[in-house]
């Protein structure tokens, strides 16, 4: 997944489009499905079971992604501005 989230936001318009890259972009297409197979295997082996935990541990997920692309988005304004 971070290849991906790479792919799509460092390298936009930047990047050679020649044969090796779109068999790389076309194989890192395939990650999400395979991340998510692997959550779903995750939560059946998973001591932490409960919902309260799966609940717990989406919150902190979401905010720490939600600070992460916030300090995305200040970066690149903070780019802007200089």
């Amino acid at each position: 997944m971070i290849m991906v989230h790479f792919f799509a936001f460092c390298t936009f318009g930047t990047l050679d489009y020649g044969y090796l890259n779109k068999y790389i972009f076309i194989l890192l297409q395939c990650s999400a499905p395979i991340f998510m197979f692997a959550m779903g295997i995750g939560m059946i082996y998973t001591r932490h079971d409960s919902s309260k935990e799966f609940i717990r541990r989406g919150i902190v997920l979401l905010t720490v992604g939600l600070i992460i692309n916030t300090m995305y988005f200040l970066s690149n304004i903070l780019q802007v501005f200089h």
